[in-house]
């Protein structure tokens, strides 16, 4: 049995992680941050089917469950007619802004992969926290369920960044 991850959803890590998952007992996850792989490249319609196409071929896709997350927060806020807002304290923003800074800055290859993958931890981390913290804060207990079916997805997630970490070795910037 072989664990791979795949980082990336464009057309090489794409590409890759569809011929990796040819071998014999591999297991590919494309870690991508996007809705849908080439996001950038294709409409939002021929999107979703390629990333449906991949994910048919036994490649689990991270980022589908963070989509998932993300709409059932959205009906949700729709079902209680409510506008969702960021707590003030809140740390997506300015961590995602300093991934990029930390990921623009550091060469691809392997240092990139390291870079990318302490700050998906980082991230991570961070986003367990809050929810930990809104759940306690909540008042609909909706919003509590939706809560606590996030964390186990989120902290499963974590899990695997740190597994990953531990299989690539210390970044070294």
């Amino acid at each position: 049995e072989h664990q791979i991850a795949v980082i990336g959803g464009g057309l090489i890590a794409a590409e890759a992680a569809a011929v990796l998952s040819q071998f014999p007992k591999a297991h590919v996850t494309l870690l991508h941050r996007g809705k849908h792989l080439w996001g950038r490249l294709l409409d939002e319609e021929t999107a979703a089917w390629l990333t449906d196409y991949y994910a048919e071929r036994d490649i689990k896709l991270m980022m589908s469950e963070h989509h998932a997350l993300r709409e059932a927060g959205q009906q949700l806020a729709k079902r209680l007619k409510v506008t969702p807002e960021p707590p003030a304290t809140d740390p997506v923003k300015p961590l995602a802004e300093g991934e990029t800074k930390a990921l623009e800055s550091t060469p691809k290859g392997p240092e990139f992969d390291r870079v990318y993958i302490e700050q998906e931890i980082t991230a991570h981390k961070a986003v367990l926290d809050l929810a930990e913290n809104a759940h306690d804060q909540a008042k609909s207990p909706e919003l509590k369920a939706l809560i606590e079916k996030a964390k186990p997805v989120i902290q499963k997630h974590l899990d695997q960044a740190e597994k990953i970490k531990g299989q690539l070795g210390e970044a070294t910037s």
